[in-house]
């Protein structure tokens, strides 16, 4: 479990770490005279087509070799490209949106392939006990990862972060070896030497024919329209309260702002993660766990519909954003411990990249129609969020059942009920019968 712990710290500490690279080569480089959040945009919707082509041949190579070669060859990948960009950026090659695209990929990536790992380590018990403890290293690993590109870009720039992070993959090719080699029993090593997942007629209609993956691409897709509209929400709040100031201060205030409030949802998703995640699945199961972030987003846009302040909508966010990052990010990886490899290895890589990026996608739509065709106010955006989290809600409802059958838990049974017995009067002689 430690070793787990390690693996996705790291991962996460080299995310945040190119992360931070990130936002300085997409604002001053740019491409073809693109710059900063419009480019964010075309960017994010290439990446969704390129993992189009992309899933297809992880698939192949997923049916080809063991789990172990396959985590190798992504994560050296990881290390390759790094030195590519590096060399290419020091000579001056525009590198901003190529990074930007290959980094979105890699997040999702890298962290999905490390839960498919777990996954098929774990039976269902032990994940649902242990990955709430496991994930406090991926929480630990977003707040050093931001806390070391804040403190380190001033005196070893981009290049430097590059380096470092790509020492961080390396780092983890040796701890994943670790912990492949350290799954015991028979059925561990007949995992550990078969292919990471069996031969699939396409990673696309294994979604498609498979109720229970097409629910949890469902489920990201929804919950990523929440909580991108309430970024939108949070987005308006900020701007209105910063015209409030003079024009030169308000780049700022409005710095100074998310500073503050990163760094509370960082801070509070770690205490959520240390002290509740654990204890929710091992008292409650993942079907359980399932819905407590939307009756938390429920409550949060219902407060802002009643009251679309500023303050109301940072803590209504707060929470939010604070629960996803911890408690559904756990609960997401636990709702695949009852598939097959298969699912495990392809379809949870595909679902987990493809939805999100297509949520992304779609949530940028409906901010645009919401904004300039509808012309919603904050509380309106907030109004719709509160449907699109009756349809979570059913969606989970769904899974819930679906994963009920999986895992092979039945509902208790109801005790019979019983009936009074008539017992026939007894029949004194001389007695008159009763009528």
């Amino acid at each position: 479990m430690a070793m787990f712990g390690l693996q996705i710290f790291l991962l996460l500490t080299a995310y945040y770490l190119l992360k931070t690279v990130r936002e300085p080569l997409i604002l001053l480089w740019g491409i073809w005279g693109l710059h900063g959040q419009e480019l964010k945009v075309y960017a994010t919707s290439a990446q969704a087509l390129l993992l189009l082509g992309l899933l297809p041949l992880y698939a192949r190579l997923a049916s080809r070799v063991r789990r172990l070669v396959l985590i190798r060859v992504t994560l050296i990948g990881f290390v390759v490209a790094l030195a590519l960009f590096i060399v290419l950026g020091l000579n001056g090659v525009p590198i901003a949106a190529p990074f930007y695209m290959w980094l979105g990929i890699v997040s999702l990536l890298g962290v999905a392939q490390f839960w498919s790992l777990a996954v098929d380590v774990y039976s269902r018990e032990a994940g649902e006990r242990l990955f709430g403890v496991i994930a406090i290293g991926g929480s630990a690993g977003a707040i050093v990862g931001a806390q070391l590109a804040h403190r380190l870009i001033g005196r070893l720039g981009i290049y430097g972060l590059m380096v470092i992070a790509a020492a961080l993959y390396a780092l983890a090719l040796v701890v994943v070896t670790v912990i492949d080699r350290a799954a015991t029993g028979a059925r561990a090593a007949a995992e550990r030497i078969a292919p990471a997942a069996p031969r699939t007629r396409g990673v696309f209609s294994l979604v498609m024919r498979d109720r229970y993956l097409l629910l949890i691409g469902a489920l990201l897709i929804v919950a990523n329209l929440v909580n991108t509209q309430g970024e939108f929400i949070l987005a308006d709040a900020v701007k209105i309260h910063a015209e409030g100031f003079p024009a030169s201060e308000r780049q700022e205030i409005i710095g100074r702002f998310y500073g503050g409030f990163y760094g509370a949802v960082n801070a509070l998703a770690l205490l959520v993660q240390a002290f509740l995640v654990a204890r929710v699945l091992k008292r409650g199961g993942t079907r359980w766990a399932l819905f407590l972030l939307p009756w938390v987003a429920f409550g949060g846009y219902g407060a802002i519909a009643l009251a679309p302040s500023l303050a109301v909508i940072a803590i209504a966010k707060l929470a939010e954003n604070s629960f996803d990052y911890s408690l559904e990010t756990t609960v997401e990886q636990t709702l695949f411990l009852p598939t097959t490899r298969e699912i495990k290895y392809t379809g949870k890589a595909t679902v987990d990249t493809v939805c999100v990026r297509l949520g992304d996608m779609v949530a940028g739509v409906m901010v645009m129609v919401s904004l300039h065709v509808l012309s919603l106010s904050r509380r309106g955006v907030a109004v719709a969020n509160l449907m699109l989290v009756a349809v979570w809600l059913a969606i989970a409802i769904a899974i819930a059942r679906r994963h009920r059958t999986l895992a092979g838990d039945r509902p208790p049974a109801r005790a019979p009920v019983r009936r009074p017995v008539r017992v026939a009067p007894e029949i004194i002689p001389g007695a008159p019968e009763r009528t």
